[in-house]
């Protein structure tokens, strides 16, 4: 006889940053106790591999599998329809194939293939299809043609908020317009319609009207000023100053723990980060969503960086007052930053703390956007010649033109100068002709740059200096 799964009773409790499920089944037949217990990130995680390993162990009947829908597509099909079509059988399969498998599996070449989406993709997806399906609920698939399409993100470009601003980021465009395309793509490629409204030559591709402020790094004007604002508040001071001496993203830091942290070689291991779990129903709905400590972003991610004199004092003064802020016990699986008994933040607590508090100090900055704190790094390293690889290595960054965009104009300018007397000395040495750049100015250099000498007694020194020079010279 089964045990009725929805009828199950199982204590569930926290244990080291995750949770604890289990369950007494009495004894066996040699009065040993029948006690099975696993362990997840997330309370449901918890109840749902408890569910699956009594069914493995024989005590719960196997549930099948839901079943794709059966639907026809064709050009006759709702848009409705189509939308919940992709959404269950292709985005959710998608989220399975992910939770089977794991963030990537071995592919055919050396480098790791990424199977299916996180549930925080599947999210992004959804959100980006729901634009779509509510302009064009009363149409069929068969009515959408290019036309129709570009229709469409005129409208969404138009779009404005209660303030009168145009709300849609070409961002925002970008992504609804790869998933519409996507889900359009494979209805081509299933057979079920000829054509994309995308594949013509008179579709056009969004543009965004909102003005969006780049994200850029800090000033030092603006370093100075902030940190001074909140150099009081070790709770939200401690982790940006670690931001800010290593580049990490904000999700990284809030997911560290204190055995990640290597004092004696001044390491750091980067190997987990904050983000959102999404639950869905059975048609492919957001059921639920809530924060958890996951892997890293991407594979790249995780990676051993150095850590700073700096970061090393700040983490071990704050190990110090930790405890009577966090009121946890500080051992090698905690946290590094927990606040007012909570174990760590969620991404979300953090950027509102730091906002609110800014909102109640006096200063001229109220408000903070986090990313600034990664391209103030970026810039820093940029700026400084450091090569690519070794920036994207410190960032745990994949991708070079993804580096570009976490570098401002004055590093670029810096890095265009430092190119251009590079390239202008190793010419130069290399056919044995001295550079413009290492020329030795002349007197009438030095006496133009004197003038501009607001201390009278430095610059009456040089005058004098000059005319011995020139007495030497005749």
């Amino acid at each position: 006889m089964y045990i009725d799964l929805n009828r199950l009773e199982c204590n569930i409790i926290p244990e080291k940053g995750k949770f604890l499920a289990y369950v007494e089944l009495g004894k066996d037949k040699n009065g040993k106790r029948i006690r099975p217990k696993v362990r997840g990130r997330t309370e449901d995680e918890a109840l749902m591999k408890l569910r699956k390993k009594l069914q493995e162990m024989g005590y719960a009947e196997k549930e099948p599998d839901a079943p794709k829908l059966d639907m026809i597509v064709n050009q006759f099909t709702s848009v409705p329809d189509f939308v919940r079509e992709y959404r269950v059988n292709f985005i959710m399969e998608q989220v399975k194939l992910y939770e089977e498998y794991g963030q990537y599996v071995k592919g055919s070449s050396s480098k790791n293939e990424r199977m299916g989406f996180t549930s925080r993709t599947a999210e992004n997806y959804l959100y980006s299809l729901k634009p779509f399906e509510d302009y064009f609920y009363n149409n069929t698939l068969g009515e959408i043609d290019t036309s129709a399409m570009n229709q469409f993100f005129r409208a969404k470009e138009a779009e404005k908020n209660s303030k009168g601003e145009f709300s849609c980021s070409q961002v925002t465009l970008n992504r609804i317009e790869f998933v519409v395309r996507r889900m359009f793509k494979r209805a081509v490629d299933s057979g079920w319609i000829h054509s994309s409204p995308f594949d013509s030559v008179k579709y056009y591709p969004p543009a965004s009207r909102k003005v969006t402020e780049k994200v850029e790094g800090l000033s030092p004007e603006e370093l100075k000023e902030f940190l001074k604002v909140i150099q009081g508040y070790p709770v939200i001071y401690s982790p940006i100053m670690l931001m800010l001496n290593t580049g990490m993203r904000t999700q990284e830091v809030l997911a560290l723990k204190w055995q990640d942290i290597d004092f004696i070689n001044h390491r750091l291991h980067i190997q987990r980060a904050v983000t959102v779990e999404v639950a869905f129903d059975g048609d492919g709905n957001i059921k639920s969503r809530q924060s958890v400590v996951s892997k890293t972003k991407t594979e790249n991610s995780t990676r051993t960086i150095g850590l700073t004199p700096e970061a090393q004092e700040i983490l071990l003064n704050w190990k110090q007052t930790a405890p009577s802020v966090s009121k946890t016990k500080l051992g090698p699986d905690d946290f590094v930053f927990g606040y007012e008994g909570k174990p760590n933040f969620t991404y979300n607590a953090f950027r509102d703390r730091i906002n609110d508090y800014l909102g109640r100090v006096s200063g001229d900055i109220d408000k903070m956007r986090l990313h600034r704190f990664r391209h103030t790094v970026a810039t820093i390293l940029a700026s400084r010649g450091q090569e690519v690889l070794q920036v994207m290595r410190q960032l745990g960054i994949t991708q070079e033109n993804t580096l570009q965009r976490y570098i401002d104009q004055k590093a670029n300018d810096q890095i265009i100068s430092s190119n251009t007397q590079a390239i202008s000395q190793g010419l130069s040495d290399m056919i044995g002709q001295e550079s413009s750049d290492t020329k030795k100015p002349d007197l009438q250099d030095i006496m133009k740059e004197t003038e501009s000498i607001t201390d009278d007694r430095a610059k009456v020194v040089i005058n004098y200096l000059l005319e011995l020079v020139q007495e030497v010279k005749k």
